[in-house]
């Protein structure tokens, strides 16, 4: 595992979407691009900054790449946590004590069944139906959000909890793939058209990186 000074981001795809929106944003000033599907990201500026992503749904197995970084986004995951107290204190253990950077943790966005319904934005919340329809476990990602926002503002290194409930409202802005040897079309209800809400990520970590200077 790799040092990196700069930005890293820990985390999911949907994680790896806002790196590769912010990739799009930054390449006229980068000196190096590259990546792998969701498996990593890395974007070098010419300036010497650097924007660094990892896969993983266990923040633990990517404390290497802490240590040197100014700026940690992390997306705590789709993945089902046992507990979030736990979860979120194995997080926060990784950081130095004397570690000078903040930490941004991104909340999950939610997936909408049947997405493909929607050709423009809700006027009313979408949510996932109830638990025995609940095919992906989607309904819980609000528990999941809440819990790791309200505990982890009693750690040092928190800085920001990255949370756009409006995306309730957009079930219009999902991804439509082409799988398999015909390349038939397949929807993907949980993630987005870049630049789309990527772009409100990024432009809501930006404003925040500049109130906090």
């Amino acid at each position: 595992q790799r040092r990196v000074h700069g930005i890293v981001m820990i985390g999911d795809s949907l994680l790896f979407q806002q790196w590769m929106d912010l990739a799009c944003l930054l390449y006229r000033q980068s000196s190096y691009v590259n990546f792998q599907d969701k498996s990593y990201g890395d974007l070098v500026l010419k300036s010497g900054g650097r924007v660094y992503y990892s896969y993983s749904t266990s923040v633990g197995r990517r404390a290497a790449l802490i240590p040197n970084a100014t700026i940690v986004i992390i997306s705590h995951s789709s993945a089902a946590y046992a507990k979030y107290d736990d979860s979120i204190e194995e997080l926060f253990k990784q950081f130095p004590t004397n570690w000078k950077g903040k930490v941004f943790i991104r909340a999950v966005s939610p997936g909408h069944y049947n997405c493909g319904k929607h050709k423009i934005p809700s006027h009313v919340p979408i949510v996932a139906p109830s638990k025995n329809k609940d095919t992906y476990n989607w309904r819980s990602f609000q528990d999941r959000n809440q819990a790791w926002e309200n505990v982890s503002r009693n750690y040092r290194h928190f800085s920001q909890f990255l949370h756009f409930p409006m995306l309730d409202y957009r079930p219009d802005a999902h991804v439509l793939r082409k799988v398999g040897v015909k390349k038939s079309v397949k929807l993907d209800c949980l993630h987005w058209c870049l630049p789309g809400v990527p772009r409100l990520w990024n432009a809501l970590l930006y404003n925040n990186l500049n109130i906090s200077k």
